[in-house]
């Protein structure tokens, strides 16, 4: 068994003490240290989104045109808009069909350019009818004047009529007429079976009449060509 002078005494203790406190201040210090970086990436996204929905609610250099008369499309709406400033794009929006419903967008070089436009634009009387005309905030701005050439591929009228009406009419082969002949007799089987089961005694020979007006259509195709 050893002894230890009382100054010794003192000294245990008071290393087994500062011990403890050592180690109640280091874990507290890796439990503020784990917390810290959380904070940290909570306020830089609450910065980031403040700062996004600051972007959002500023005015954009677009401005959107709305009663505009037919005929002042792509070009024309450049060469008047031209006057206040230098353009970077203009879209007419037209339906799926091409037709012009009356409502543009046109984009300035500077903000301030399109402030000044849209103030003097605005109820401002074309022919017959009365422009209206606003600056559209970050968020308004649609996807198609975002990116892009000045002017936008302009769809025809009727494009896609067209378009139908000449896959619909164009020359077909031997499987594809084949194909639609089968289709077509498939069809009018089942209206027919659905006419008799209602009760109606009903016959049609509509294959033999298909046979034969698709053989006449091959003969006056072998006349039109000698």
């Amino acid at each position: 068994m050893t002894f230890y002078p009382k100054s010794w005494d003192i000294y245990l203790n008071y290393g087994m003490t500062d011990t403890k406190k050592v180690k109640k201040v280091s874990n507290k210090a890796s439990t503020s240290a784990s917390i810290m970086p959380k904070r940290a990436k909570i306020k830089k996204l609450r910065n980031k989104t403040n700062e996004s929905n600051d972007k959002d609610e500023m005015l954009s250099s677009v401005i959107r045109l709305s009663h505009i008369p037919y005929g002042f499309f792509e070009r024309e709406l450049k060469g008047y808009f031209s006057q206040f400033g230098k353009l970077r794009r203009v879209r007419v929006l037209r339906s799926k069909k091409g037709n012009f419903n009356g409502i543009a967008f046109v984009q300035f070089a500077e903000v301030g350019v399109a402030e000044v436009a849209a103030e003097t634009m605005d109820n401002y009387l074309f022919f017959d009818k009365r422009m209206r005309c606003r600056v559209l905030k970050n968020k308004e701005v649609p996807k198609t004047i975002k990116t892009g050439k000045l002017y936008a591929k302009i769809p025809q009228k009727n494009a896609n009529r067209v378009k139908d009406a000449k896959i619909r009419f164009a020359q077909k082969s031997e499987f594809q007429e084949k194909h639609q002949m089968a289709k077509l007799v498939k069809s009018l089987r089942q209206k027919l079976r659905k006419i008799q089961e209602t009760g109606i005694d009903y016959h049609f020979d509509f294959e033999s009449k298909l046979q034969r007006a698709r053989t006449v259509e091959i003969e006056n195709t072998k006349k039109e060509e000698i």
